[in-house]
Parts: structure tokens; C-alpha cells; sequence
């Protein structure tokens, strides 16, 4: 089995790109989602994702499928049925400033994407060719959200008051209550509603922004110091713990990498 990940941050992008390739029987679960949103391209075997009230999603070589943040589900990759069991897709995950992954399903398209772009997507992230890189992922994106499905709940935009405030205030301290007041709930109604509609608490996901944040500051040179002094991290140590937490990888690893 082999997992080969290229993580980078560009201005308002955080995009990692990684291939999988096995010849065994594979299965990935994770009870809380991930933080960003992910799309998979299958280029040999099967997948089979379980998630939500007995809901799945079946996958063959070329089919994409997009996943939402915040979605537990339970994936099962069958390599193929001949001599040379093959298992192998592409992964990209992404967090895009301007781009809401919650308000779209979790789906799969047939016969919309070729093997080619994600092919070239994936050279060009292992080398410096930053403008580049980002262009073939903005294609991607581009015909991928013609086809996105957008989730009718209207609920969501009754907590946009407080998604604002947090995002404009991530270096302060607040009270979940005066979000509450501020989306007209009682605090107990606001919490669960909040966290049903985004995968997070509120501050979960102040946190998650605060990361994304870090991630950017990494990318144009700024310590650790000055990152936590600019976000109003505790110490450096949460910081590099936090980062971890969200990405799967060491600050250090992150700053190094271009594109």
C-alpha cells in the first residue's frame, strides 16, 4: 500500500493532493468527518461509502465523488477482479475562502471527469509550479461545482449571523450565549443547531478557521511567535498541536512545501 501527499497553502487555498495504491482489501473510517472538503477520482477497483441514516454511495474507476466536511462515514475499496488487483484513486482535499462545502451533498458523478487533469494536477503538485498547480485546480473545481448538488436547508442561514461574527472576530474571545443572541435563540437551541448544520461547536469552529488562518500565515513567512501572537494562540506548542490536529501534518512540513 502506498499513500504519496503533497499539502500546500496558496494565498486562500489549502490543497493537498495524495495517490493510493494497494492490492488488498481497504477500509477507511472516521467518526467525524474531516475538516475540509475532500473528492476522490478512482482509477482502478471499486468503493463502497456508508454515511448518515443508511445512506451509500457506490463508486468504479471513473467516478469522482465528493465529500462534504464534517460527514462520518465508513469507506470499502475492492481492488479489481483480475491478475492484477488493483486498487488505486486520487484524493484531493481543499479548503477554499469564498467556497461553502456545506451546502452540498455527498455524491458521486459518472463519466464527467477524465483520469487526465488529476494525472496532471498531481505531477504539477510535486513540483514548484505554483500558478499552475492552482489553475488545473480551479478547472476541477469549476465543472465540479455545475454539478454539485446545493442541500435545501434553509437553517443555515439562520446561524450565518453568528459564521459571520466568528470569522471576523478570530483573534478575540466570545460567549456562545451572545451568538445565540445575535441568530435570536435561547443558547441551548443555537449550540445544537450550530453543530447539526456545520460538523463543529462554535468554538471548534473558530478553531478550524483560526487553523486555516495559521496555514496562510505559515505560507508567507510568519514564525510560530508571530502567528500566535496574530491569532491569540496560547503557545506555540497548541499551535503546532492544533495544526496537526486539522492538516496530518508538522508546521514545518507545511511551510516547506511550495507550489
Amino acid at each position: 500500500m502506498s499513500k504519496i501527499y503533497f499539502p500546500f497553502v496558496c494565498n486562500t487555498l489549502f490543497f493537498s493532493a495524495y495517490k493510493f495504491y494497494s492490492e488488498k482489501f481497504h477500509v477507511n473510517r472516521t467518526d467525524t468527518g474531516y475538516p475540509i472538503a475532500r473528492m476522490g477520482f478512482l482509477l482502478h477497483g471499486s468503493g463502497d461509502f456508508r454515511f448518515g441514516d443508511n445512506q451509500s454511495v457506490c463508486i468504479s474507476a471513473g467516478d469522482l465523488v465528493y465529500i462534504p466536511p464534517a460527514i462520518p462515514y465508513t469507506s470499502y475499496w475492492n481492488p479489481e477482479d483480475n491478475a492484477e488487483r488493483k486498487l488505486e484513486f486520487y484524493v484531493i482535499e481543499f479548503d477554499l475562502e469564498g467556497f461553502n462545502p456545506y451546502i452540498y451533498t455527498f455524491e458521486k458523478f459518472e463519466n464527467k471527469f477524465t483520469r487526465t487533469i488529476f494525472d496532471e494536477i498531481y505531477s504539477l503538485a510535486k513540483t514548484e509550479k505554483k500558478y499552475a498547480t492552482t489553475g488545473v485546480f480551479f478547472q476541477i473545481l469549476q465543472k465540479l461545482t455545475e454539478y454539485l448538488t446545493p442541500i435545501r436547508n434553509e437553517s443555515f442561514y439562520k446561524i450565518q449571523p453568528a459564521i459571520d461574527y466568528i470569522e471576523a472576530n478570530l483573534s478575540s474571545d466570545f460567549d456562545v450565549s451572545d451568538l445565540a443572541k445575535q441568530c435570536s435563540f435561547s443558547q441551548p437551541y443555537f449550540y445544537s443547531l450550530f453543530k447539526n448544520l456545520t460538523g463543529y461547536s462554535p468554538i471548534e469552529y473558530k478553531n478550524m478557521l483560526r487553523t486555516k488562518k495559521a496555514l496562510i500565515y505559515l505560507k508567507d513567512g510568519y514564525t510560530l511567535e508571530q502567528i500566535c501572537e496574530n491569532l491569540n494562540f496560547s503557545s506555540c506548542s497548541h499551535l503546532r498541536s492544533t495544526i496537526k490536529k486539522h492538516t496530518g501534518q508538522n508546521p514545518s512540513r507545511l511551510k516547506d512545501v511550495q507550489i
